[in-house]
């Protein structure tokens, strides 16, 4: 992977920058245990043989959140709930602010190995804290977006699984079609991996893959773009993260696919 791009990914989401009303102390706290979150992840990585060192890791780092905990009145109105996040936006400063479902046991999902049973293609599982906050420094940095750490938040519903709260520029417009987002993708040095590498039905869009910084896409569907002009196309919200091409290498191997990316 490229280290230099994964650095600038974790330095882009734990830059301090408060953007509402409440304590600059919160959001300080949030980068805080943040730092450490991520600092503990390179045993939990993608594959399924990782899949025990994720198990362990999961509780740690929701543990290590919690040491950050407030109260914390996320500001605006709710704009919609998703299947990993609830939005609001405050028109007042352009902001869009998420968190991870409250009622969910999950920090939103990464692109990895199915099991042994599935000749280990490709599927989503739910990633851990450390996972979901390098998708939030990919897309900004992949992508040109500022996303924000915000706050850890306490949850309403499962009290042991805090929330991470983020600020993300208001990006009003149109929405894209498959064809303009799928140029997007391959401009940005993207290629779409071959369906056969995919677990059936587990993806609702292609997943889409960077050979030479072994980065990830999914998600990248029309509700998750927007047209800022007839030229610029920006996401949203995709799941982007770190996958090795050893395991694509290892997938096409189990399904006899020629992989060319």
């Amino acid at each position: 992977m490229n280290p230099a791009l994964l650095q600038e990914a974790i330095d882009s989401i734990l830059t301090h920058a408060p953007l509402s009303n409440q304590s600059q102390e919160t959001a300080r706290g949030a980068i805080e245990v943040a730092q450490a979150v991520l600092a503990g992840r390179a045993k939990a990585g993608a594959g399924w043989h990782h899949r025990t060192n994720r198990a362990f890791a999961l509780p740690a780092q929701t543990a290590c959140l919690a040491q950050a905990v407030v109260p914390f009145e996320i500001p605006g109105s709710a704009i919609g709930q998703g299947g990993e996040h609830v939005a609001k936006y405050d028109p007042a400063a352009g902001i869009v602010y998420k968190t991870n479902l409250p009622e969910a046991r999950k920090y939103g999902y990464v692109v990895d190995q199915a099991g042994e049973a599935d000749d280990l293609r490709l599927c989503l599982r739910e990633a851990l804290p450390s996972e979901y906050l390098l998708r939030l420094g990919l897309q900004n940095v992949v992508f040109g977006d500022a996303i924000s750490l915000q706050a850890i938040a306490s949850n309403p519903c499962i009290e042991d699984y805090p929330l991470i709260v983020t600020a993300q520029p208001y990006a009003g417009g149109e929405m894209p079609t498959l064809e303009e987002i799928a140029m997007l993708m391959m401009d940005a040095g993207f290629k779409e991996l071959p369906m056969a590498m995919l677990r059936p039905a587990a993806f609702r869009s292609p997943v889409w893959y960077h050979a030479e910084n072994e980065i990830a896409a999914t998600d990248a569907t029309p509700g998750n773009f927007t047209k800022l002009s007839n030229d610029v196309i920006v996401p949203i919200d995709l799941i982007i993260h770190p996958l090795p091409l050893a395991i694509l290498q290892e997938t096409a191997r189990r399904t006899k696919i020629d992989l060319a990316v």
